[in-house]
């Protein structure tokens, strides 16, 4: 019963500090093809690692 509790605890625990970490950024500009050019319409983009210096992404049609 009170190793149920320490883990509840240690998950609520976990999860608060976690989001209060997270850091919000805004990120804009157009997404084109490579080999046409073109302006590609809907696109989302992940972030996979952000650095004060720079920023690695994948982006998904």
């Amino acid at each position: 019963m009170i190793a149920k509790k320490i883990s509840t605890f240690i998950i609520l625990f976990t999860t608060f500090f976690t989001a209060l970490a997270q850091e919000k950024f805004t990120l804009s500009g157009t997404i084109t093809d490579q080999n046409s050019n073109e302006t590609l319409i809907g696109v989302n983009i992940v972030v996979l690692f952000f650095n004060l210096n720079e920023i690695f992404f994948v982006g998904f049609i």
